[in-house]
């Protein structure tokens, strides 16, 4: 193999070159089969959103390669919309966070009025309720990697939301002495 400056380099088995002046890449000598086999490896970085980073710790991974950094201690939460017109998928940038690693993301959720009604009937001499509420009706389940202390990922699962709509709901008075009857 030919290293920095054309040198020639011998590896052994199980020996790791690393280029001086890229970090992130490296060959590693194996052993397949009886026979010697020479694999580059190139690290990739997840993109690093400083913008919810602590910047008097934002640094580099141990090889050099991945910025990383410590979350800030404060988020500012985006307000829900203040007129929401109808059931549908909303957007929010939250902070998924398990343990000590961290993700500003756009998470998806269902939000809107719903229609509910109460109707006096006849027959029971009372009102009928009808209600419903904006809820997910179709969903999946996604993964994404977590940014962690010292360079570390870690993955996580959350279920997004794809579509919303209103779904039959039970509508169960405080007290049925509250309600008139005739």
């Amino acid at each position: 193999m030919t290293g920095d400056g054309n040198k020639e380099i011998n590896l052994q088995i199980g020996e790791n070159y690393n280029i001086s002046n890229n970090t992130c890449i490296h060959y590693e000598c194996t052993q397949e089969n009886g026979k010697a086999i020479l694999t580059k490896v190139e690290k990739v970085c997840q993109e690093l959103d400083i913008s919810i980073c602590d910047m008097s710790t934002l640094t580099y991974d141990k090889d050099g390669c991945c910025r990383t950094c410590s979350p800030k201690r404060e988020y500012v939460v985006t307000p829900a919309p203040k007129i929401i017109e109808d059931c549908s998928v909303r957007k929010n940038v939250t902070i998924l966070q398990q343990d000590d690693c961290v993700l500003q993301m756009e998470v998806s959720y269902c939000g809107g009025p719903c229609m509910g009604s109460s109707v006096y009937s006849l027959t029971s001499n009372r009102f009928d309720q009808t209600c419903s509420c904006c809820k997910e009706m179709d969903f999946e389940t996604k993964t994404v990697e977590l940014l962690c202390p010292q360079g570390r990922r870690q993955s996580y699962t959350y279920t997004d939301v794809l579509r919303c709509g209103c779904a039959s709901s039970v509508c169960t008075p405080a007290n049925d002495s509250d309600l008139p009857t005739l």
